[in-house]
C-alpha cells in the first residue's frame, strides 16, 4: 500500500514575502522556517513567516543553519537558536526544532574532529532547553563532507535532502527518514518556487508532533 505522506515547505529570507494563504490552498500542511545561523544571525523574515504560517493554519517549525567553523560552539548556537525560535512562537505547539547540516562555501572546509562533538553539544542543549531531540536536515553527500560520515546521530529524526530521487540516499547512521526534501514546488499564484518536502506519516501524526517529544 502507498506510504501516507503530508506535503510541506521550508522557507527563509531568500523566499521573500509570500502569500501564505495560497500555500495553504495548495495543500501544504507544514512549513519549516529558517530562524538563525551561527551565533549572531537571525533571519530577517523569521517573524513574518512565523506569524503568517500560524494564521493560515499550517503546522510551523523552525530550523538553525549550523556554523561548522572551528571555534563556533554548538552550545552557544543552540542557545541563540532557541532564544529566537521561542520569541517567534516556534517552540511550543510547533514541530521539533531542526538543525541544518550542509556544506557552505564561505565557511570553508569542515574539521570533522571539531564538528562532531560540537554538533552533539548543540543537540544536548536543545534537548536540555526544550525536552525534544532536534530534527537533523542533511543529505548523504553533505553529511560526509561536514562530519566525515559520523555514525553517532541516528537517535535524531532525519530530514533528508534528495531531489528528484525515487527514494532518498541515506546518510551514514540512519536507516529511515521522517521528512524528505524532494524537489521545488510550484504554488499556484506565487512567482517563487518553494523547497518542497514530505512528512512520512498521516496528517494526524504530523499534528501529534507539535509540542511533544519525538518517539523512536
Amino acid at each position: 500500500c502507498a506510504l501516507p505522506i503530508s506535503p510541506g515547505v521550508d522557507v527563509s529570507v531568500w523566499t521573500g514575502r509570500i502569500g501564505w494563504s495560497k500555500v495553504r490552498k495548495a495543500g501544504m500542511r507544514f512549513a519549516i522556517i529558517k530562524a538563525t545561523q551561527g551565533v549572531t544571525l537571525v533571519d530577517s523574515l523569521l517573524d513574518y513567516h512565523a506569524k503568517a504560517v500560524r494564521s493560515n493554519g499550517i503546522v510551523p517549525g523552525a530550523y538553525h543553519f549550523f556554523d561548522y567553523r572551528k571555534g563556533v560552539g554548538g552550545t552557544e548556537q543552540a542557545d541563540h537558536f532557541i532564544d529566537a525560535a521561542e520569541t517567534a512562537g516556534l517552540v511550543r505547539g510547533a514541530l521539533p526544532p531542526a538543525v541544518d547540516i550542509e556544506c557552505y562555501g564561505p565557511l570553508g572546509w569542515a574539521v570533522w574532529s571539531w564538528v562532531v562533538p560540537e554538533l552533539r553539544a548543540f543537540v544536548d542543549r536543545v534537548f536540555e532547553r526544550t525536552g525534544r531531540l532536534p530534527i537533523l536536515y542533511t543529505s548523504q553527500h553533505m553529511w560526509s563532507q561536514v562530519t566525515g560520515g559520523a555514525t553517532g546521530f541516528g537517535d535524531l529524526p532525519l530530514w533528508v535532502a534528495c531531489w528528484r530521487c525515487r527514494s532518498p540516499y541515506m546518510p551514514t547512521g540512519w536507516t529511515a527518514w521522517r521528512f524528505w526534501q524532494i524537489r521545488p514546488y510550484a504554488i499556484p499564484g506565487l512567482n517563487a518556487r518553494l523547497d518542497g518536502n514530505v512528512y512520512r506519516g498521516t496528517d494526524a501524526a504530523l499534528q501529534r508532533l507539535r509540542g511533544r517529544s519525538e518517539e523512536h
